[in-house]
């Protein structure tokens, strides 16, 4: 088995462990599944990693989303303990190598990137390490709706996103004249709710052609349909764990749930692009 489908199939179990009433983005405790951070450094993984690890905090039932390598345990005066296996994630190692342009006949510099394995463990797999859980706070609460407000604003005033709160009852972006249409705030039972479904429509409007280009013209049922709503669902994902903002479960999640199994299923690479493609969604919004 490669790397590829070793991956692919972690997160198809991810998935299928999922229900039509059970949030798959969800938390464990108060760890969000889609904020992995290094133990050391405090730096936070990034794309096909992020659910890497939430396949394995789901998996293992770990209450900390906190990571390190073998040789930063030991760097560190900390232990694994004996018998814990590491989780395999992926880095992407850049190759350069001289080709000879057919036409020219000159030598040219031809760059890509490898996919390379390398191997995490979890805080819960050390001896003697106890992490304190974050407690809740009223002051949390109000900052969480703060960090909506401002991705919001600066959607509007500085990337220029036409938003329309309040003229339906439901969430959805038109790409034909570029506009993202929300329900009005009061409609939903949480306040976070309203920004979370904003994360997600803000990702399909970050697919445009003059933006981040990516192919919006897919019909419901289609492959191409529902590799976007996965793209915008993982890049939402992404968005909320980083403000602590509760993520909301989309309609339909079921049948979101099996198209999203089938694509994976046919294609091992699938979800790499995927998660690619998700976490320059979610950079375009925050940034």
């Amino acid at each position: 088995m490669n790397l590829y489908e070793q991956v692919t199939n972690q997160i198809i179990e991810l998935m299928e462990t999922a229900t039509s009433s059970q949030e798959l983005w969800s938390k464990i405790g108060s760890t969000d599944l889609f904020a992995p951070k290094n133990h050391v450094t405090g730096d936070f993984y990034n794309g096909i990693n992020i659910l890497i690890l939430a396949a394995a905090m789901q998996k293992f039932g770990y209450q900390h989303n906190e990571w390190l390598t073998f040789n930063q345990a030991k760097a560190n005066n900390l232990k694994v303990r004996k018998g814990e296996k590491s989780t395999v994630c992926v880095f992407y190692k850049p190759i350069e190598k001289d080709t000879v342009n057919p036409e020219s006949g000159e030598v040219e510099k031809e760059r890509f990137a490898i996919a390379k394995p390398f191997y995490l463990f979890n805080v819960a797999q050390l001896e003697n390490v106890t992490i304190s859980n974050p407690e809740a706070s009223l002051e949390n609460e109000f900052s969480k709706i703060e960090a909506g407000e401002i991705i919001l604003n600066n959607l509007v005033e500085k990337k220029g996103a036409a938003i329309q709160i309040g003229s339906s009852d439901s969430a959805y972006y038109v790409p034909s004249v570029d506009k993202i249409v929300l329900p009005a705030k009061e409609q939903f039972t949480k306040a976070e709710y309203f920004y979370s479904v904003l994360f997600h429509e803000a990702s399909h409007w970050t697919g445009n052609k003059s933006r981040l280009d990516r192919n919006l013209s897919g019909r419901f049922g289609s492959q191409s349909y529902a590799m976007e709503e996965l793209i915008a669902e993982l890049s939402s994902a992404f968005t909320c764990a980083k403000t602590g903002i509760v993520k909301h479960t989309i309609e339909n999640h079921a049948c979101y749930l099996k198209s999203w199994l089938q694509v994976l299923k046919n294609d091992t690479k699938a979800i790499f692009t995927a998660a690619a493609q998700a976490q320059k969604a979610h950079e375009f919004i925050m940034n």
